[in-house]
Protein backbone atom coordinates (compact mmCIF):
# COMPACT_ATOMS: atom_id res chain seq x y z
CA UNK A 1 0.00 0.00 0.00
CA UNK A 2 3.07 2.27 -0.13
CA UNK A 3 3.35 3.66 -3.68
CA UNK A 4 6.88 4.86 -2.92
CA UNK A 5 8.06 1.23 -2.76
CA UNK A 6 7.35 0.72 -6.47
CA UNK A 7 8.71 4.10 -7.51
CA UNK A 8 12.13 3.37 -8.96
CA UNK A 9 14.10 3.98 -12.14
CA UNK A 10 13.35 0.43 -13.28
CA UNK A 11 9.62 0.93 -12.70
CA UNK A 12 9.68 4.18 -14.67
CA UNK A 13 11.75 2.62 -17.46
CA UNK A 14 9.39 -0.36 -17.79
CA UNK A 15 6.34 1.88 -17.97
CA UNK A 16 8.01 4.17 -20.49
CA UNK A 17 8.90 1.05 -22.51
CA UNK A 18 5.22 0.04 -22.49
CA UNK A 19 4.26 3.46 -23.80
CA UNK A 20 7.03 3.40 -26.42
CA UNK A 21 5.93 -0.08 -27.44
CA UNK A 22 2.50 1.37 -28.08
CA UNK A 23 3.97 3.82 -30.56
CA UNK A 24 6.02 1.08 -32.22
CA UNK A 25 2.96 -1.15 -32.52
CA UNK A 26 1.02 1.73 -34.06
CA UNK A 27 3.82 2.20 -36.60
CA UNK A 28 3.93 -1.56 -37.30
CA UNK A 29 0.15 -1.69 -37.82
CA UNK A 30 0.39 1.05 -40.42
CA UNK A 31 3.48 -0.30 -42.21
CA UNK A 32 2.28 -3.93 -42.25
CA UNK A 33 -1.36 -2.93 -42.86
CA UNK A 34 -2.48 -5.11 -39.95
CA UNK A 35 -5.38 -2.97 -38.81
CA UNK A 36 -6.43 -5.43 -36.12
CA UNK A 37 -3.26 -4.43 -34.19
CA UNK A 38 -4.89 -1.06 -33.64
CA UNK A 39 -7.28 -2.74 -31.19
CA UNK A 40 -4.48 -3.30 -28.67
CA UNK A 41 -2.46 -0.14 -29.32
CA UNK A 42 -4.03 1.92 -26.50
CA UNK A 43 -3.35 -0.77 -23.87
CA UNK A 44 0.37 -0.18 -23.34
CA UNK A 45 -0.04 3.56 -23.10
CA UNK A 46 -2.95 3.34 -20.65
CA UNK A 47 -1.19 0.75 -18.48
CA UNK A 48 2.06 2.73 -18.36
CA UNK A 49 0.29 5.96 -17.43
CA UNK A 50 -1.87 4.29 -14.77
CA UNK A 51 1.13 2.60 -13.16
CA UNK A 52 3.16 5.81 -13.14
CA UNK A 53 0.21 7.73 -11.71
CA UNK A 54 -0.12 5.27 -8.81
CA UNK A 55 3.63 5.27 -8.14
CA UNK A 56 3.70 9.08 -8.02
CA UNK A 57 1.26 9.23 -5.09
CA UNK A 58 2.61 10.01 -1.65
CA UNK A 59 0.29 7.54 0.08
CA UNK A 60 -2.46 5.10 -0.77
CA UNK A 61 -5.11 3.48 1.35
CA UNK A 62 -5.30 -0.32 1.44
CA UNK A 63 -8.45 -0.19 -0.70
CA UNK A 64 -6.66 1.95 -3.33
CA UNK A 65 -3.78 -0.54 -3.40
CA UNK A 66 -6.20 -3.45 -3.70
CA UNK A 67 -8.05 -1.72 -6.55
CA UNK A 68 -4.78 -1.05 -8.42
CA UNK A 69 -3.56 -4.59 -7.82
CA UNK A 70 -6.78 -6.21 -9.04
CA UNK A 71 -6.90 -3.87 -12.06
CA UNK A 72 -3.36 -4.92 -12.99
CA UNK A 73 -4.22 -8.61 -12.56
CA UNK A 74 -7.32 -8.28 -14.75
CA UNK A 75 -5.35 -6.34 -17.36
CA UNK A 76 -2.68 -9.04 -17.44
CA UNK A 77 -5.43 -11.65 -17.79
CA UNK A 78 -6.92 -9.79 -20.75
CA UNK A 79 -3.51 -9.61 -22.44
CA UNK A 80 -2.73 -13.27 -21.76
CA UNK A 81 -6.08 -14.57 -22.96
CA UNK A 82 -5.98 -12.36 -26.05
CA UNK A 83 -2.58 -13.77 -27.00
CA UNK A 84 -3.66 -17.34 -26.31
CA UNK A 85 -6.86 -16.99 -28.33
CA UNK A 86 -5.26 -15.18 -31.27
CA UNK A 87 -2.28 -17.50 -31.62
CA UNK A 88 -4.15 -20.58 -30.47
CA UNK A 89 -6.90 -20.30 -33.07
CA UNK A 90 -4.70 -19.28 -35.98
CA UNK A 91 -1.47 -21.17 -35.45
CA UNK A 92 -1.99 -24.01 -33.01
CA UNK A 93 -5.44 -25.12 -34.12
CA UNK A 94 -5.09 -23.87 -37.70
CA UNK A 95 -8.49 -22.19 -37.64
CA UNK A 96 -8.62 -19.42 -40.21
CA UNK A 97 -11.33 -17.01 -39.17
CA UNK A 98 -12.45 -14.60 -41.84
CA UNK A 99 -14.43 -11.40 -41.93
CA UNK A 100 -15.87 -10.09 -38.69
CA UNK A 101 -15.30 -13.41 -36.89
CA UNK A 102 -11.55 -12.77 -37.11
CA UNK A 103 -12.04 -10.05 -34.48
CA UNK A 104 -13.56 -12.43 -31.90
CA UNK A 105 -10.23 -13.71 -30.48
CA UNK A 106 -9.01 -10.11 -30.26
CA UNK A 107 -12.12 -8.69 -28.61
CA UNK A 108 -13.56 -11.48 -26.45
CA UNK A 109 -11.09 -11.17 -23.54
CA UNK A 110 -11.56 -7.39 -23.46
CA UNK A 111 -15.34 -7.80 -23.65
CA UNK A 112 -15.17 -9.88 -20.46
CA UNK A 113 -12.32 -8.12 -18.63
CA UNK A 114 -13.02 -4.45 -19.25
CA UNK A 115 -16.52 -4.51 -17.69
CA UNK A 116 -14.99 -6.30 -14.67
CA UNK A 117 -12.35 -3.55 -14.37
CA UNK A 118 -15.02 -0.87 -14.78
CA UNK A 119 -17.15 -2.42 -12.05
CA UNK A 120 -14.14 -2.82 -9.76
CA UNK A 121 -13.11 0.82 -10.16
CA UNK A 122 -16.59 2.29 -9.63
Amino acid sequence: ADPGRVRSRLHGALNLAAMLGTLLLLFAAIVWERWVFLLVVPAGFAIGLRNMDYASRATASPSEWEREHLTSLLTAGIALHTALLVFGTSRTLGIDLGGATALVPWLLPAAVGLPAIWRLRR
